[in-house]
């Protein structure tokens, strides 16, 4: 999953050695914006349609379904945490 990069969410462009279907394999992934951003994803290679990628500012799948960032709720950040190897530990 990714949400809210800076510039694109997904960059994987095509290579000058090889064709799309060299470039890899892509499942499973979730792009999502909590607002609109300057650039849609890009991405080459084979697609499978449980990817959502943002396509036109939407995170659509191949079959054109969408899901908006309002869908997941937001986790907090976690609390501190211990170091197991008796070093300080600094949590931001």
């Amino acid at each position: 999953m990714a949400v809210d990069n800076q510039r694109f969410n997904y960059i994987f462009r095509a290579s000058p050695y090889g064709k799309p279907e060299t470039q890899g394999s892509f499942s499973d992934n979730i792009s999502l914006r909590s607002r609109p951003g300057k650039y849609d994803d890009a991405v080459v290679g084979n697609i499978e349609d449980s990817n959502y990628f943002i396509h036109d500012g939407k995170s659509i799948n191949a079959e054109g379904k969408s899901i908006k960032s309002d869908d997941y709720q937001t986790l907090g950040a976690a609390g501190p945490a211990a170091a197991s190897c008796g070093w300080p530990f600094q949590y931001r």
